[in-house]
């Protein structure tokens, strides 16, 4: 299929259902944000895109998008206990990735900071200037990510992040931690 033909048989996807095809003038406002990371989260799979080129026809594009975008095992669980998921990231070249995994499990209240690490300050201090200049460079601002989540969910969030990363206990660049939540009134969502 040349890239056109499979550009248009994309589009003319949406035309089975309504909902979407009214919402493109407006996707964001419209569709769910988990939808559209998995769809994101596809489009960047070599693998699924290379089956969709391959479709011999708009059925078998259909089917594919469908399959590779949709999970029907998911069950919606009751909402227990909160913990609040602070992740801490040094490697920006992750963090769309880890954003498109969040919002892929419906993790929509999540904020984003800039923040520095403690070594920074400590650099201007003429106690420890020399010794942390000599030991390393200064590591720059990190982006920490956090988000109120189910305390079931908190295992599978992680396996997610080191899925995108690799194994947490001997990576450096990120760390990942839960806190219990006390009270917690209000929502922030997209």
């Amino acid at each position: 299929m040349q890239m056109s033909s499979f550009i248009n048989t994309f589009l003319n996807l949406f035309a089975g259902f309504p909902w979407i095809k009214a919402s493109l003038a407006c996707p964001l406002l419209l569709l769910p944000l988990k939808l559209l990371a998995r769809i994101s989260k596809n489009i960047r799979n070599k693998n699924v895109l290379v089956e969709m080129l391959n479709a011999h026809s708009e059925s078998v594009l259909r089917e594919v998008f469908i399959k590779s975008t949709i999970s029907f095992d998911e069950d919606k669980k009751t909402k227990t206990k909160n913990k609040l998921l602070i992740v801490n990231l040094r490697e920006k070249k992750y963090f769309d990735d880890i954003i498109h995994h969040l919002l892929e499990k419906e993790v929509t209240n999540a904020v984003v900071t800039d923040s520095t690490g403690v070594e920074n300050y400590l650099a201007d201090s003429p106690l420890f200037s020399g010794f942390l200049n000599f030991l390393a460079e200064r590591s720059g601002i990190c982006k920490t990510i956090m988000a109120a989540v189910n305390e079931e969910d908190v295992s599978a969030l992680v396996k997610g992040i080191e899925d995108i990363m690799g194994n947490l206990d001997t990576h450096t660049g990120i760390q990942v931690m839960t806190l219990d939540i006390g009270y917690i009134k209000g929502v922030i969502s997209s």
